[in-house]
């Protein structure tokens, strides 16, 4: 087994081992173990739990912004309802899906209570990051003649609030996945349909809802 296969191996023990039971809670001992190795072997690869954590957060913040498509760039296709929660349902089943991404949101609930720097990460990514692209979204839209203009920001907060509580029920209880997508689903639907200007109404793009 190559160094870096031996790396992953080890961030994919430790990330889960810090999702059950906290950072603090989790030793290099206990890691080593949960892999077959001892405990100084893992100081051939990391310098300490330290290097993991950080390690972990790099990686999850790499994946993130590329699924999640936090850029601009990877929002300007959207122009219409049905773009829209195509955009929307991708995010929402990359997100309660992916097992990096879900590990670190329970790390990030646990430990933000014990660290400035955790606290502040977990308001950008579950809250921060998620207002700021609705908002862009939505100024878009707004633009297009697909939504009555409006306080973006409010509309924002208004949409994802309810799907962000839907996936924290999704963390805790796994066996509720494929019922809570539906929900989520059906909410993105309802809304689309609160919304967007009424079928037969044309934007600005001369599209058709």
């Amino acid at each position: 087994m190559s160094r870096t296969e031996v790396q992953e191996r080890i961030l994919n023990t430790a990330v889960v081992l810090f999702a059950e039971k906290g950072y603090d809670a989790v030793s290099m001992d206990q890691i080593a173990e949960s892999i077959g190795m001892k405990g100084p072997n893992l100081y051939k690869y990391f310098k300490g739990k330290a290097e993991i954590y950080e390690e972990l957060h790099r990686l999850s913040d790499e994946l993130y912004f590329q699924k999640m498509r936090m850029h601009k760039d990877s929002m300007i296709w959207i122009h219409n309802a049905e773009e829209f929660k195509t955009f929307c349902m991708s995010q929402i089943n990359f997100t309660i899906s992916n097992d990096l991404t879900r590990c670190m949101r329970k790390i990030y609930c646990m430990d933000s209570f014990k660290s400035k720097e955790l606290k502040q990460m977990a308001t950008f990514h579950t809250f921060e990051s998620i207002k700021e692209q609705y908002t862009y979204i939505f100024n878009k839209l707004v633009e297009y003649g697909e939504i009555e203009a409006t306080d973006t920001e409010m509309l924002s907060l208004q949409f994802f609030s309810p799907i962000s509580m839907l996936i924290q029920i999704c963390d805790r209880e796994p066996e509720k996945q494929e019922e809570m997508i539906k929900t989520i689903e059906k909410y993105v639907d309802y809304f689309i349909d609160k919304t967007f200007k009424v079928k037969g109404e044309k934007g600005k793009n001369g599209s058709n809802l």
